[in-house]
């Protein structure tokens, strides 16, 4: 309800999307509006939105005592970097391009005073996992520049640690 709350006007624009599936809350950040085609950098809409989701991870942490290991998973569309590109040489295949963006978000969220380890039964563990889906897993076909944009995303899942726990 928190992170409902709190995104409401991007959930709204079809820009974020909250679900819930096996492996606990999924946040996608949708569209060309938080990532450029063939580019990781965050715009300002992203870090304004990643902002949101920090309070909301923040606030799991302090408020509710949950501590919940974080999974940001990155994602690029289906077309490949051209080698002219100037960003070609930086990421010359959508892997290196969505572990790029994956990236990127846990640096933002390290940024906004979430601690890279998290505590776990008198144990230091790493609370954020990256990975790297380039254009596999795609939310829609690739097929039109709507549709690439929607695979330009990242996902920001907060892990349950316990079953129905959040």
């Amino acid at each position: 309800k928190r992170a409902t709350s709190l995104l409401e006007p991007q959930i709204a624009s079809k820009k974020v999307l909250i679900r819930e599936d096996e492996r606990g809350m999924v946040i996608s950040l949708l569209g060309d509006t938080f990532f450029g085609p063939g580019d990781a950098q965050l715009l300002p809409e992203t870090k304004e939105v990643l902002s949101q989701v920090a309070l909301l991870i923040l606030d799991m942490k302090n408020l509710m005592q949950m501590d919940n290991k974080i999974e940001i998973e990155g994602f690029a569309d289906a077309g490949q970097i051209n080698p002219s590109s100037p960003y070609y040489h930086r990421f010359p295949t959508n892997l290196d391009l969505a572990s790029a963006r994956s990236n990127n978000v846990v640096k933002y969220f390290w940024g906004s005073g979430i601690e890279p380890i998290r505590m776990y039964q008198g144990k230091a563990y790493a609370k954020f996992k990256s990975v790297s889906l380039g254009e596999f897993q795609p939310m829609e076909e690739n097929i039109s520049p709507e549709h690439r944009a929607y695979n330009r995303r990242v996902d920001i899942i907060i892990l349950r640690e316990e079953e129905g726990k959040w």
